[in-house]
């Protein structure tokens, strides 16, 4: 079944933000203050690459890979800033992943929670269309906004989570912290129609940013302004998306097998 790449949505602020019919997306969110200056400043050198690349009429894929790779190398080396790592934030964030896959805002394919940066890998709406676990063809579909700044006039089940954690899942009552509370479906009410991924994200990280400030005791700001997404070209790259979600915290020598890293999860998770 051919793919529709269709652009609806993309624009740029510190970094490119691309949206796509049926987009399947590859999301980092990380903490506020977790990469040092030294890092920020190689980040922004980064940054300035590819805003070239793309003023030269390229695409910047090479230069957005760059970006990437260089932000997860200092975020996975990097243990000031580790709030994630701790048990009640982090279940107040499979919570919130649990909660809003349960409303229909997204369907939650694969995510991990490190200790100071979240993966996340979905498809925005409920888990009614399926996507296959593995396709052959490795070819990449490939789709290009016409600017830098687009907008389009066009506009369940709960994540799975492993055995083991000792975690709730939440229902509509409950604030995510086992609170009753009236908020929380209010926050959501559009859910019954597709949702941007920019108001999706901002509604995740405003609601989790409030519940974490409240458990450390802290006030301001908790998550990074921006993140980093990337939309997925084919059900070979989902593959490889939730491959390295998975395998992070291996990487990050955090665990040494996937199994015992407690804060994965996703219907790809097994």
């Amino acid at each position: 079944m051919k793919q529709n790449h269709t652009t609806v949505r993309f624009y740029r602020k510190r970094l490119p933000h691309w949206e796509v019919v049926d987009g399947r997306y590859f999301v980092t969110i990380r903490i506020h203050g977790a990469i040092p200056k030294a890092g920020q400043q190689r980040i922004r050198s980064l940054r300035k690459q590819y805003e070239e690349a793309i003023d030269n009429g390229q695409q910047g894929f090479r230069e957005r890979r760059a970006i990437f790779i260089e932000m997860e190398r200092w975020l996975d080396r990097a243990d000031s800033v580790d709030y994630l790592s701790r048990p009640h934030i982090a279940k107040t964030i499979v919570e919130a992943i649990a909660y809003r896959e349960h409303a229909g805002v997204w369907t939650m394919l694969a995510y991990t929670i490190m200790p100071n940066h979240v993966h996340l890998f979905f498809r925005l709406g409920s888990s009614d269309w399926q996507i296959p676990s593995r396709c052959p063809d490795p070819s990449v579909a490939t789709a290009r906004p016409s600017s830098r700044h687009v907008e389009s006039a066009s506009g369940g089940s709960t994540c799975p989570v492993r055995q083991g954690t000792s975690i709730r899942r939440p229902t509509p009552s409950t604030d995510g912290l086992g609170v009753p509370t009236s908020k929380e479906p209010d926050s959501i009410s559009e859910s019954s129609q597709r949702q941007s991924m920019e108001k999706v994200l901002r509604n995740f990280k405003t609601r989790t940013a409030r519940k974490a400030n409240r458990i450390l005791g802290h006030k301001g700001q908790f998550w990074q302004r921006e993140w980093f997404d990337h939309w997925s070209r084919s059900h070979f790259e989902d593959n490889s998306i939730e491959q390295y979600i998975f395998n992070n915290p291996v990487k990050a020598k955090l665990v040494d097998s996937i199994k015992k890293w407690p804060y994965s999860g996703g219907s790809k998770y097994q």
